[in-house]
């Protein structure tokens, strides 16, 4: 990346709230799962690797950063959980159904945490 863009990154993540960060990191994990979909289409195990490390990953920051007083990040978590599991069976056995499964999963969070970043963000006086 050139100077000018890592420079330009960094300032877009400080001035983000944390819903913004939240739904960046989001963006970033739908990302890796498609490009892990597209990779294993291809039998690019590498480039497959390389995305499906980087999900699990995000997966494991996300799960870390869950507020634990919130009601529900005790499920949240476990479907974090659940999900990192199947990347990693996916990834290990080269099983593109476990992709899915994972996938299907998230894409409802991410959906999810979306509506909440929106909600969120129409809340915030401006």
């Amino acid at each position: 990346m050139e100077p000018d863009y890592r420079r330009l990154m960094v300032e877009q993540v400080q001035l983000a709230t944390p819903a913004e960060r939240l739904m960046m990191i989001w963006e970033r994990l739908v990302l890796n799962l498609g490009q892990a979909r597209e990779a294993m289409a291809e039998g690019d195990h590498e480039r497959a690797n390389k995305e499906l490390l980087s999900a699990q990953q995000i997966l494991v920051i996300l799960s870390n950063t869950l507020d634990q007083s919130w009601e529900g990040a005790a499920t949240v978590d476990a479907l974090y959980r659940w999900c990192w599991e199947r990347l990693v069976a996916a990834n290990v056995g080269w099983d593109p159904e476990q992709l899915r499964q994972a996938t299907d999963v998230l894409m409802q969070l991410y959906d999810a945490w979306s509506k909440a970043a929106a909600l969120q963000h129409a809340a915030a006086p401006g």
